[in-house]
């Protein structure tokens, strides 16, 4: 038996799959035309506040708005499941795409983000309060 649910959500015709696992962490799977397009999961980190993580589109798929819908849809996801603040460690060319997104610069966990610089990332903490 898988310890998970389906669930299917739609935005602008663009279908995402989302797998409710028992644990903290919650991945989403962007599927455009029956394809797995794009993937992104929703880390919860306290009672409201949750991270982005591994947000990817499938580089055949990037500028055709996947991007765009797969934020929307989990900034969506996050406040039904009374998500209050997002974060993300927004790799230094995605800021664009995270400000787009309503996130402004903030560090939310200094340790993780110094703990990601030691490891050679040039990331930048960002933050969106959704409630």
């Amino acid at each position: 038996m898988d310890n998970y649910r389906t669930e299917h959500l739609t935005w602008q015709g663009i279908v995402i799959e989302v797998r409710y696992y028992y644990d903290r962490m919650t991945p989403l799977l962007l599927s455009f035309n029956g394809d797995a397009i794009g993937t992104v999961a929703l880390d919860k980190l306290g009672d409201d506040t949750a991270a982005m993580r591994i947000v990817a589109v499938e580089k055949t798929h990037q500028g055709q708005s996947h991007g765009r819908a797969l934020g929307s849809l989990l900034i969506e996801f996050a406040k039904s499941h009374g998500i209050k603040k997002l974060c993300v460690n927004a790799d230094s060319e995605a800021v664009g795409y995270y400000g787009s997104l309503g996130f402004a610069p903030e560090t939310w966990s200094p340790d993780e983000s110094e703990a990601l610089r030691k490891n050679g990332a040039t990331s930048i903490q960002m933050v969106k309060n959704i409630s």
